[in-house]
């Protein structure tokens, strides 16, 4: 049986999730219809780098409570951060060119096709001289993660299951997103390219 995770839900703990559970509310209930032959893990992501509040048994119930489709697991995105360590090593300097300026490290993809190129950032070093990411750089890690294919301390759960290995990932996202996703790609591409093939997006 085909394994699917399906992460439906981006929560920033702090902030105004209202919007984010209204279209998981109205999607999920759709998308789960669509995956009946499959072995389904429901995920959610809490942004714990950006959280302004704690993140507690009480909030983690009281989003749950919120959504119709229940999540059979939720992971913290700072858990995917040893990960990225990993992921930047993967990444093949034939596809794209790395570019540091000071303490911050940027990915350049050239498109040949069009003689065009774009920059990103992809990490750079905080005051404490530890590495942080970009978001497409943990969007990345935590797709290839999943798909099993970067490996490193493991990605621990807060609530629910054990993170699955999945053989097709769903990510189900606002619009806002749309930028993030496309360097997000542009890095899968150019670590494990044959990934792309397992990944979708739903954009509301």
């Amino acid at each position: 049986m085909k394994k699917v995770s399906i992460e439906y839900c981006h929560i920033y703990p702090g902030g105004d999730n209202k919007k984010e559970i209204e279209e998981a509310n109205i999607w999920m209930p759709r998308i789960i219809g669509m995956f009946k032959d499959c072995h389904i893990q429901k995920c959610i992501m809490f942004d714990d780098i950006h959280a302004t509040r704690v993140i507690d048994e009480k909030f983690i119930n009281s989003i749950i409570d919120q959504l119709k489709v229940k999540p059979d697991c939720i992971y913290l995105e700072s858990e995917f951060i040893q990960e990225a360590n990993e992921m930047v090593k993967k990444i093949n300097p034939k596809e794209r060119d790395f570019i540091r300026s000071d303490e911050r490290v940027w990915l350049r993809e050239n498109v040949e096709k069009f003689r065009t190129s774009t920059e990103f950032l992809l990490n750079w070093k905080n005051k404490d001289g530890k590495t942080e990411f970009s978001c497409p750089s943990l969007a990345a890690t935590s797709y290839l993660t999943r798909l099993g294919l970067i490996k490193s301390d493991g990605v621990k759960t807060i609530y629910g299951d054990n993170l699955m290995i999945a053989d097709h990932l769903l990510n189900v996202l606002s619009s806002y997103y749309v930028q993030v996703e496309d360097k997000a790609q542009s890095i899968v591409e150019a670590t494990f390219k044959e990934a792309l093939r397992k990944i979708s997006w739903f954009f509301y």
